[in-house]
């Protein structure tokens, strides 16, 4: 067959130049501009004409020359499979600048040159290379040998391609990253690098892509080889239907649209005010944007929650809707309210859904691929209501970066193309003000004088419950003291309301009731101070935030037990009988943390997990202002580079010691590298250098 002659769509080229560009910028190294590259064959006679340029350039090494037999039988399926790929006339849909086979080859060789013989590499190597080789040898079943695949197996089979290429860069740039004295200690500490380097977040979310394209290529290779299928339509139809959605999910990498304290964001009945003339207007103008903007923990995102179920009573509303949130990583950048906002509005009809399946790739698209691709659903929609709640709580970087990108394109649209009407809460900082002045509607919530009667509304209701068994005219002395002071804010009052739970007799409440902070910065400094400054609780509450604070996911209520329980030596932990994590964690963490529900994509279960109460909460944990204050609050204070260094000292800690934490080892395994950086590698060299290690 002239393979040459087949129809390859020329989107195949242009994925696999993308995935040569990508291994340039991870690796800093074009494939075939290194010196190992002439050695590599463009067409093979055999598996062990490339095994054998293999061993003659790692021969150097002496771990390879008294392990290099196994190594090379791990690597063996990669090459069988890019022969195959040479062989089978894949080469026709790559780049004939840098055809698939030979490119493997060589960044396996650039992967080879960069473990640099160090054996704890070579180790997680193998364990890398032997997850690979059954996924590759699922497709190498279904090619032959100078017969070209049909051109739906030859789509998966160079997705495939690319995905093996990228793995080996984020392998090689692993490989590449650990200089100095730091990086042997973590070497030596995690005994063969297994937990650390096969658990990187990225290695392993390329290899569920990688299966998961492995896995598409049965249906496929079906077709080629002429069984009829129509026997099996109904079960085909069945497994799209309910897998269609999760595979745009996933390629778009959208975090799911409830965010955590999803019901504490609710309350029936409330916010009824809010649906006048006003917000009808918003509704019926062309284009409109309502920016409502008010202080923290006035309860903006409990509006919001109400705004979304009163869209959603009306079944012709296209909504799509995205809650920042500072205590989930997965929804604190741009790109995860677009990809959001794609997927929403890409599976919300028959018409949208087959314009996303259409530009489905390999790879997730980028911020910069995701706008046009939410232009085009706005327009192809029609009329599209888009919320966006917790604006503020997106890191102000990435403002920078995206939240003005993000306007520009919706409202670049030609007018008559377009329909969309955009509603976005936030406190009113600088940038968010620039972007907003000129919008169609507005709103000041501390303005709206129904929102306060819904503050007194709360106030009542909560004060109606038995623990605060008082007379009737303490309650009214407690509710006018708190209307007073609460400026509006809900979250002040929870706190003073917790805090008056304790008060017994009507001398104890105008005791408390003379003493409240008067707003959350006061409140908060009230509540650290209550801890004893003389026990060693102090550091581990620190300790505590800080992992809260800088974790790359919500951290499980089992987790944050070892991480409090942990000694100040990081070697050991105490031994607590604890029946209850939850009600342990909130009695000794004061009240600035709770727990909720949070659904974890990676395992598919739902784990009851800790965050701050409040945004303003770990804000206020990270002020500098903290730093020089006279009161005890001071000890708790924190930044950025301190949270992670504090969290990558505790990972280690667990990949050391891992049968004394079995809990934050799995968050360890999967983690550890995204806390140590060059900035930090220092400190936790010294760290480490304080303890005993061995291979």
């Amino acid at each position: 067959m002239d393979n040459k002659k087949t129809p390859y769509p020329r989107d195949l080229a242009e994925l696999w130049d993308a995935a040569l560009q990508r291994h340039e910028l991870e690796t800093g190294t074009k494939l075939l501009g290194t010196a190992i590259a002439k050695h590599y064959p463009l067409h093979p006679t055999s598996d062990d004409e490339v095994l054998a340029i293999f061993a003659a350039q790692s021969k150097s090494f002496e771990t390879f020359r008294s392990r290099g037999g196994k190594l090379l039988a791990v690597l063996k399926p990669v090459v069988h499979f890019a022969c195959l790929v040479i062989d089978s006339g894949a080469e026709a849909a790559a780049s004939m600048k840098a055809p698939g086979g030979k490119a493997i080859f060589v960044a396996v060789g650039v992967l080879l040159q960069a473990t640099k013989g160090v054996s704890a590499l070579y180790d997680a190597i193998e364990h890398l290379f032997q997850e690979i080789a059954p996924l590759l040898n699922r497709i190498a079943t279904h090619l032959r040998p100078s017969a070209a695949p049909a051109p739906a197996l030859m789509n998966i089979l160079v997705q495939t391609c690319v995905q093996v290429l990228e793995i080996l860069a984020m392998t090689t740039k692993y490989c590449n990253s650990g200089t100095g004295h730091a990086w042997s200690s973590i070497l030596r500490r995690t005994k063969d690098c297994l937990h650390s380097f096969t658990g990187d977040s990225r290695i392993k979310a390329a290899l569920e892509k990688l299966d998961h394209l492995t896995k598409n290529e049965l249906l496929e290779a079906v077709a080629e080889i002429g069984v009829t299928v129509r026997d099996f339509q109904p079960q085909i139809q069945f497994i799209a239907d309910r897998t269609v959605v999760r595979d745009l999910r996933d390629w778009l990498n959208s975090p799911k649209e409830q965010p955590l304290n999803w019901e504490k964001k609710r309350r029936t009945g409330s916010c009824q005010w809010f649906f006048n003339e006003t917000f009808d207007s918003w509704k019926e103008q062309k284009n409109g944007v309502y920016w409502i903007y008010g202080k923290a923990g006035a309860g903006k995102s409990v509006l919001c929650s109400s705004i979304i179920d009163k869209l959603k009573e009306d079944p012709t509303v296209k909504l799509a809707y995205f809650y920042f949130d500072f205590s989930d990583p997965t929804k604190q950048d741009c790109r995860s309210l677009a990809a959001s906002l794609v997927f929403q509005l890409g599976t919300c009809s028959e018409a949208c859904q087959k314009y996303l399946q259409g530009k489905t790739k390999s790879t997730s698209p980028t911020y910069d691929e995701l706008l046009p691709m939410l232009s085009d659903l706005v327009k192809l929609a029609g009329p599209v209501y888009i919320v966006i709640d917790a604006l503020d709580e997106c890191p102000e970087r990435e403002r920078d970066k995206g939240s003005a990108r993000f306007l520009e394109h919706l409202c670049e649209l030609d007018s008559n193309e377009k329909d969309f009407h955009l509603l976005v809460t936030s406190r009113p900082e600088a940038d968010i003000w620039t972007l907003f002045s000129s919008v169609t509607h507005a709103l000041n919530y501390h303005d709206a004088q129904r929102h306060h009667e819904d503050v007194d509304a709360y106030i009542r209701s909560q004060l109606d419950r038995k623990e605060y068994c008082w007379s009737s005219d303490v309650k009214e002395a407690v509710r006018g003291t708190l209307m007073r002071g609460s400026n509006g804010m809900f979250l002040w009052v929870d706190l003073q309301l917790s805090r008056l739970r304790g008060c017994v007799s009507s001398a104890d409440v105008e005791r408390a009731l003379k003493e409240l902070p008067a707003d959350l910065t006061a409140t908060y400094e009230h509540i650290l101070e209550k801890i004893d400054p003389s026990s060693p609780q102090t550091e581990r509450v620190r300790r505590v935030f800080e992992c809260v604070a800088s974790a790359m996911r919500p951290l499980f209520t089992n987790e944050v037990v070892e991480i409090y329980t942990l000694n100040t030596d990081l070697r050991s932990s105490d031994d607590m009988n604890i029946n209850d994590s939850e009600t342990f964690i909130l009695e000794r963490c004061t009240g600035l943390l709770n727990i909720s529900d949070w659904f974890y994509r990676r395992d598919g279960q739902v784990h009851r997990s800790v965050q701050f109460i409040h945004f303003s909460a770990k804000e206020f944990l990270m002020s500098p202002a903290l730093r020089d204050t006279k009161n005890l609050a001071h000890r708790y204070r924190f930044d950025e580079y301190t949270a992670n260094l504090t969290l990558s000292k505790t990972s280690l800690a667990a990949l050391d010691v891992a049968p004394a934490l079995p809990s934050i080892l799995v968050y360890a395994d999967s983690h550890w590298r995204d806390h140590v950086s060059h900035q930090n590698e220092l400190d936790l060299d010294n760290s480490l250098g304080k303890h005993p290690t061995g291979l």
